[in-house]
């Protein structure tokens, strides 16, 4: 919060005078940079850089900015015509000196996984064209809110120094968030505690094999020992039996006192340290507000019904699911706030046609097609086609064809069967 506070210090010499403000404004907020409530710093160390899940499910996301492209729309006659070369496209494909097209877009769906925020900031030219599109970090940005015009400005924040940045400047795209009229809701928030019990799982089984004796126990001798004779007894054990390179050693006691050893450690089994069932549910809770299938990630429960199938399935509901609402929205921030800058365009899409998960299965393309041709919905060019194959048929080439089935021209009248033969189909 220490960067936020800065931020409210910082807009106290840039704003030069606080408006009124409207009831869904605290009068003390109109003027100065809104505060998130949450910690971007927490999310993207704890979660995404210390839980395994969180992590691939925000790179499950973010990787999947390689398959679609970037196309541009223009209105002509009537119709949106598609093509692929324009300036702002250019500028998509290579926003900037240090990012490819991929790199960006794979960047602005992690920062919105992470912060449920992310930023663009535009780089103008001299003449005032947006020459270069920024990803700034979304905890060094802030919102200004404003009595009139809601937005204000934006503040990025870089150590003690805070730059205003005029809202035509700046794109910001968020997640929906029920509780905040100016920031996005983190997806970690939603899963926060379950990533918390998943970490916990993970460091106490650590903290065992790092710590724990084997045997592990309580060692009660049947006489009084001194303060110097305890610390050796304890010393001694941990140096032959902690840790896992000293796991299995030989214990031997001898005779000069007697002691009874009473195990005090969990098994690592299932009714101790390992617990399965606990872990599928933090798994499934963790990718869920991720909209990420748990087979797509590896986790222990989507492994478990883990088939070509399955996959192929849960692959399909993925981008059906998640990825074209995110990319119709990223699509839609574009087309608000950075098309009307550029001249012959009317707007900008992610072609899907590229996506692998969205192709329909070929067996079943070409069983449809098989069906509806022998049914005669449409014609053999029109199931050639559908198959991927010429629609003209080979010249001087054999087909094999079922005796029942004659092919004939449309428009021409079907051929009259002669006696003894069935009719056509």
């Amino acid at each position: 919060m220490g960067v936020f506070t800065d931020t409210l210090q910082v807009l106290a010499s840039i704003t030069k005078q606080a408006r009124q403000a409207p009831t869904a404004i605290p009068t003390w907020q109109a003027g100065r940079a809104a505060l998130t409530d949450y910690s971007y710093e927490t999310l993207a160390r704890e979660g995404y850089g210390r839980n395994e899940i969180f992590f691939a499910c925000v790179e499950e996301l973010a990787s999947s900015a390689a398959e679609p492209r970037i196309v541009g729309l223009r209105r002509k006659k009537g119709q949106m015509e598609e093509f692929d070369e324009h300036p702002l496209l250019d500028l998509l494909n290579k926003p900037n000196p240090f990012m490819t097209g991929y790199e960006f877009i794979a960047a602005w769906i992690m920062y919105r996984a992470i912060a449920g925020n992310t930023y663009v900031r535009k780089e103008r030219s001299a003449a005032g064209k947006t020459v270069e599109l920024w990803l700034p970090r979304p905890d060094r940005m802030s919102v200004v809110p404003d009595a009139a015009k809601f937005i204000a400005a934006y503040v990025y924040q870089v150590g003690d120094v805070g730059y205003r940045l005029e809202t035509n400047d700046v794109i910001h795209s968020k997640s929906r968030n029920p509780l905040n009229d100016y920031y996005g809701m983190p997806p970690g928030m939603a899963c926060g505690a379950w990533v918390d019990i998943d970490c916990y799982m993970r460091d106490c089984v650590k903290s065992f094999f790092l710590n724990a004796g084997v045997p592990a126990g309580l060692l009660n001798v049947k006489r009084k020992l001194d303060e110097t004779e305890k610390a050796l007894i304890r010393n001694r054990w941990r140096t032959e039996f902690g840790g896992p390179g000293s796991w299995g050693n030989l214990l031997v006691m001898d005779n000069e006192a007697e002691a009874e050893y009473k195990p005090m450690g969990l098994p690592v089994g299932a009714a101790g340290l390992a617990t399965p069932e606990l872990n599928d549910i933090a798994e499934s809770r963790i990718t869920m507000p991720f909209g990420v299938p748990g087979i797509l990630v590896g986790t222990r429960l989507g492994m478990q019904r883990s088939t070509y199938a399955n996959y192929r399935e849960a692959r399909m509901s993925f981008w059906d699911e998640t990825l074209l609402p995110l990319y119709k929205e990223i699509a839609s921030s574009l087309n608000a706030y950075l098309v009307p800058e550029f001249a012959d365009i009317d707007a900008v899409k992610f072609d899907m046609s590229d996506v692998q998960a969205l192709k329909p299965d070929d067996e079943k393309v070409h069983a449809v097609a098989r069906e509806d041709m022998k049914s005669g919905v449409i014609t053999v060019e029109e199931a050639r086609r559908e198959t991927g194959r010429p629609a003209e048929l080979p010249i001087g080439e054999t087909l094999l064809l079922p005796f029942n089935i004659v092919l004939t021209p449309v428009g021409a009248e079907p051929p009259v069967p002669g006696p003894g033969e069935p009719a056509p189909v």
